[in-house]
């Protein structure tokens, strides 16, 4: 489709100064006071999946089924740009930067990791024995289940939001565009930048808490598999790089850079995913 007001990137200060702000004074607080801030956080998540865990997975629950209601109904097939306009990428290439940008680090590990974690150690609810046949395949649900229908319903119906009211309306590809639809053009006033700065901060918390695993497995692969030692210089190491990567594809923009590296994460992925369930009944057969 057509992306031509995706191509320009303004600068807004009041959002770019306020997010880098509170960056800034969140990585100091960690620095300073680590054990304050492990204790502070630690007491938000705890407080937050138990006092607010259930409107979490019934949100899940309700964007999965108005994903369904989505594509089966009169919306379903729905043009996320203007009538003339077409497609810039093949559906490969759409699927491999999506893959790429969702759950490609998580999946890499946890994808085989989950459901042999759950085999060996079932969860006290799985009301099984371990290794068997039954606590196999409630593996691979439970599995299934993070990884499947509503991890993706919660980026499709941000991300259609953003969509449909960035190629047909023309506004910004930001976070707050997938608001105007709720609250009109409010979307540029103070509400919009409330919305915008909320996103940065937690994409930037994302992206860390991505990256750090990344690196943590990364490090773990070296030693297993060629005896590596890395500390933690070279932990930070792994770390700079990845970001360098990840900032310079960004930089260049979906066809040099995104598109490419999605396009051979893909590959990649797809090889040794095969490789990966071509063994697990023998792994199966061996525990």
């Amino acid at each position: 489709m057509s992306v031509s007001n995706s191509t320009t990137r303004p600068f807004d200060p009041i959002i770019f100064w306020v997010s880098a702000t509170v960056t800034v004074l969140f990585i100091l607080w960690s620095i300073i006071f680590p054990e304050n801030m492990s204790t502070t956080i630690n007491g938000v998540f705890s407080w937050t999946t138990k006092t607010w865990g259930w409107l979490y997975l019934l949100t899940a629950f309700l964007l999965v089924g108005g994903c369904f209601v989505l594509m089966g109904g009169k919306y379903g097939g729905i043009k996320l740009g203007l009538a003339k306009d077409k497609p810039e990428f093949n559906n490969f290439s759409w699927f491999a930067m999506l893959f790429g940008s969702a759950i490609a680090a998580g999946i890499v590990f946890w994808g085989p990791a989950e459901p042999a974690y759950h085999y060996m150690t079932p969860p006290p609810f799985f009301g099984g024995e371990a290794k068997t046949a039954e606590t196999a395949a409630n593996a691979m649900t439970y599995s299934f289940f993070h990884w499947g229908f509503s991890a993706w319903a919660i980026y499709a119906m941000l991300t259609i939001a953003i969509g449909h009211a960035s190629f047909t309306k023309g506004l910004p590809l930001k976070f707050s565009t997938a608001f105007y639809y709720v609250i009109g053009d409010r979307i540029h006033g103070i509400w919009g930048k409330v919305l915008d700065i909320f996103a940065v901060f937690a994409t930037l918390g994302g992206l860390a808490t991505t990256t750090g695993l990344v690196a943590l497995q990364l490090s773990s692969g070296l030693k297993y598999q060629y005896g590596l030692e890395m500390g933690n210089g070279s932990m930070y190491l792994i770390i700079g790089v990845l970001t360098l990567i990840f900032t310079a594809t960004v930089y260049i923009g979906l066809e040099k850079g995104v598109k490419f590296i999605g396009d051979v994460n893909m590959w990649i992925f797809g090889g040794y995913g095969s490789l990966f369930w071509s063994l697990v009944p023998r792994f199966f057969s061996l525990t």
